[in-house]
């Protein structure tokens, strides 16, 4: 194989997943309230968490405890 063929063929796929991530994002529901609230899933930040969260979650859902 050439270069010319491995560079533009890395530009390819590097265009695809940059287009591919950019509509996901745009997709994905970034601002919903639930997802907010389950940043204590992600272990670095279950210590910083407050109590308001699962409250505000439990609320927002009508979970029954």
């Amino acid at each position: 194989m050439n270069n010319i063929f491995i560079v533009s063929t890395c530009r390819n796929v590097r265009d695809f997943y940059e287009e591919m991530t950019s509509k996901m994002i745009g997709k994905f529901p970034l601002t919903d309230s639930i997802l907010q609230s389950l940043s204590f899933l992600r272990p670095e930040k279950r210590e910083t968490v407050s109590s308001e969260t699962g409250e505000k979650l439990k609320n927002n859902n009508n979970v029954r405890v």
